[in-house]
């Protein structure tokens, strides 16, 4: 019965560790940035209202992401902690439990490419370049790491680059001529602390409205 139960818990750190990694932007440890530190960003960035409320709702839809892989991973916890019935059933079950994990990991992976998309249509480059260390959390790690250069999308040289040009004609966001060199600083660094950004454009927007 003890080696029954050492086995459960031994599967339980194999299974939650890789995937809460998983859900890490890059994979690892993040040091959280200062309120104080956020609300520079902010100010310096000159945002709109409109900005605000656009980066409030993208940081709002990742801790709410965020938290349905904490749910499931608490879930298949319980799962694990009060299964007593046979192996054969047990693998059937584990694996369904084992899905939702993934597919919680797997909807958060694509929140961020979306958020991606919007942070680059909503921002212009320079606004971008003061943010971008408080919105990686929220940013899909294939952004940061996409190769600069000529035709690549960190490039500002090829044969698109008027895509990177928003409805006034400006270039925005990380695909502007200049964000080769942001895109190759990768998704490591300052994750960010999401719930005090969350808060910090909450009384911006209450202040400015």
């Amino acid at each position: 019965m003890k080696k029954y139960a050492f086995s459960i818990a031994a599967l339980t750190v194999a299974l939650l560790v890789p995937l809460t990694a998983l859900a890490q932007p890059g994979g690892g440890a993040m040091q959280p940035l200062m309120k104080s530190q956020i609300l520079i960003a902010v100010n310096r960035a000159e945002l709109s209202i409109e900005q605000l409320q656009s980066l409030q709702g993208i940081v709002q839809s990742t801790v709410d992401a965020q938290a349905a892989i904490a749910q499931a991973q608490a879930t298949l916890q319980t799962f694990l902690i009060n299964w007593t019935g046979s192996q054969e059933d047990f693998e059937v079950a584990l694996e369904a439990e084992r899905q939702k994990v993934q597919d919680a990991v797997a909807a958060l992976h694509t929140l961020k490419v979306q958020n991606t998309e919007t942070i680059k249509d909503s921002l212009t480059a320079s606004q971008f370049d003061a943010l971008e260390r408080v919105l990686r959390g929220v940013m899909g790690s294939e952004q940061n790491n996409a190769p600069a250069g000529r035709g690549g999308p960190g490039g500002g040289n090829g044969p698109n680059n008027n895509d990177n040009r928003g409805p006034d004609g400006n270039n925005r966001g990380p695909n502007g001529p200049d964000r080769g060199r942001i895109n190759q600083r990768g998704a490591g660094g300052f994750g960010g602390n999401l719930e005090v950004l969350l808060e910090v454009l909450t009384e911006k927007i209450e202040a400015i409205g």
